[in-house]
């Protein structure tokens, strides 16, 4: 919420502008914010085209970003959104509320909030990735890194085709599934929105390389600025070169919140615990049509097929891109679990739904012992065991093998 002083400091603004900045920093919070800015059409529709801009430069927390765009003309009225919003945003630095935590509870979070009671949001859903070394952007701020003449770096696959030599070595003894278990564990702890500015005419996610499609749909050029990086292909490309492909799409990921104005900086969707989210989510289950629990006796949901085997619970849900209307015809769906991208790879849909056989294994197991447990016990427990052989397989087996290579 904004603090009691907001209006007084915001006396030197017209009415309606103090209108505006007030409602948006009292009903938002950074996951509508997140949602808003993945959905350019849900943007227009609630506040206008202008407003996609006016959102990335708030969370970019950059006053020299948003006065470069023209979104914020004046830099003393920016530094006081930033400011304010900033109190708002979840997992800002210097949030310590140590009373929405109960050190006694048994059960992780399912957003990874109170694993730290000093500082509650650390590693919790929607908050900033920690960095290695300092940023380097051109100008400082968020413009894409640039040699010493001021020219464009040359094209990242051009450099990793040349450092990177298709050999087709196999491994003795490690298959392919240790690269997936791999991928599957990076899921559970990273997910790194994206900016996908819908095009205003068609609802398309924009593309970044077909020019005569930007062209077409008439995206704005401050979306095609803030979110477009496309790759340069080499015409001799090892690989694609037999394709004829020229660009690589590259969209640019959602910059973080933040209270101080300085560079931009990367957000984690993720809970960066390890903490088996990849399987439940990070959302609190809804007895409203949640997607994955049944509240029957702990268990999760699946899909049983004519077979009788067992898989993940299907979705027809046409927003999601794997449900073409080809393959919905073909009564062929997604499948839903934990995180969206299980549907990247099969081998990827495989380990999910290992995790949720394991997860009702677990639970009818535990419910045997404890035939008057609730469901939440159980699933809860269950959850909890699980978390455990997940961090057990990761420390104990995957890293050793990965390291010793």
């Amino acid at each position: 919420m904004v603090d009691t002083n907001f209006n007084e400091r915001l006396s030197s603004l017209s009415a309606e502008e103090r209108e505006e900045i007030l409602a948006i920093a009292e009903e938002f919070d950074w996951s509508s914010i997140v949602s808003l800015i993945g959905d350019g059409n849900r943007a227009n529709e609630k506040f206008g085209e202008e407003y996609i801009t006016f959102l990335t430069c708030v969370v970019s927390s950059s006053t020299l970003f948003c006065t470069s765009l023209g979104a914020i003309s004046d830099p003393t009225f920016s530094r006081l959104i930033f400011k304010e919003l900033g109190r708002a945003f979840k997992g800002t630095e210097g949030n310590k509320q140590v009373g929405i935590c109960d050190p006694l509870h048994p059960y992780r979070s399912m957003d990874g909030r109170c694993n730290n009671l000093q500082e509650v949001h650390k590693g919790s859903t929607f908050t900033k990735y920690r960095r290695i070394l300092f940023p380097d952007y051109f100008r400082g701020i968020s413009d894409l890194r640039r040699d010493q003449t001021g020219e464009p770096l040359p094209s990242a696959r051009l450099i990793s085709s040349k450092i990177n030599r298709m050999t087709g070595t196999e491994s003795s003894d490690l298959s392919t599934f240790h690269m997936v278990f791999g991928q599957f564990l990076d899921h559970d702890i990273t997910s790194t929105p994206v900016i996908k500015f819908e095009t205003l005419k068609t609802g398309t996610i924009m593309r970044c390389c077909d020019e005569k499609l930007f062209k077409r749909n008439k995206p704005t050029k401050r979306a095609r600025r803030i979110g477009c990086a496309p790759i340069p292909i080499p015409i001799d490309d090892p690989f694609y070169s037999s394709y004829g492909q020229r660009c690589m799409e590259f969209l640019r990921s959602t910059p973080a919140p933040s209270m101080h104005l300085g560079p931009r900086e990367q957000l984690n969707q993720q809970s960066s615990y390890l903490d088996g989210s990849v399987i439940y989510g990070t959302k609190q289950p809804s007895l409203d049509g949640d997607p994955l629990r049944t509240f029957v006796d702990g268990l999760l949901k699946e899909f049983v097929a004519n077979n009788g085997q067992h898989f993940l619970p299907v979705s027809k849900n046409k927003e999601m891109l794997c449900n073409s209307q080809e393959h919905m015809d073909n009564n062929e769906f997604c499948f839903v679990s934990g995180d969206e991208r299980v549907n990247e790879v099969v081998s990827l849909a495989f380990f999910h739904t290992v995790w949720c056989r394991e997860h009702n294994r677990v639970a009818q197991l535990l419910k045997s012992f404890h035939p008057n447990a609730t469901d939440e016990h159980i699933y809860q427990e269950t959850r909890r065991i699980l978390a455990a052989e997940l961090q057990h397989i990761t420390f104990n087996e995957f890293l050793p093998s990965l390291i010793l290579h």
